[in-house]
């Protein structure tokens, strides 16, 4: 059911991808693990920053969201946000998100497929509420267990 969650959302924010020619999307640590940590750098334009001020007062942008399946059950799934950036000289920033432990504890089986999606959201028209998921850059890689 989280799968179908997270195919859903993909398929609703990919007409969005924004500014993928400058953004980028790495994990930290090689062949992460379950029970081990993960981490993620990005590098992103500067709008993608800004935008969180337009959208709530105390929302970090931009955000990783990262899902972890295998035969279609999720095993694992987490919001990563940007804790420290740096400002590069083509006017983008990189960034370091928290590290979190990739937990499983039901999980003893082969490889799982994981999926890390770096995006932002930004105002969308004149009303207050109204968002647009803004899609920078997607990262798939496995997770040993």
């Amino acid at each position: 059911m989280m799968r179908w969650g997270l195919a859903c959302l993909l398929a609703l924010i990919l007409p969005t991808l924004a500014s993928a020619q400058t953004s980028s999307l790495t994990v930290n640590l090689p062949d992460p693990a379950f029970g081990g940590p993960v981490s993620f750098t990005a590098v992103y334009p500067r709008e993608a920053t800004r935008s969180a001020s337009l959208v709530q007062p105390n929302f970090t942008n931009p955000q990783v969201n990262l899902g972890c399946y295998w035969n279609g059950q999720q095993l694992f799934s987490d919001v990563f946000l940007i804790e420290s950036e740096k400002k590069n000289g083509d006017g983008t920033l990189t960034g370091t998100s928290y590290v979190k432990t990739l937990s499983s504890p039901e999980w003893t089986g082969p490889p799982a497929d994981c999926f890390a999606v770096l995006y932002y959201f930004s105002k969308l028209g004149s009303k207050c509420c109204e968002l647009q998921l803004n899609v920078l850059v997607q990262l798939q890689f496995q997770v040993i267990n």
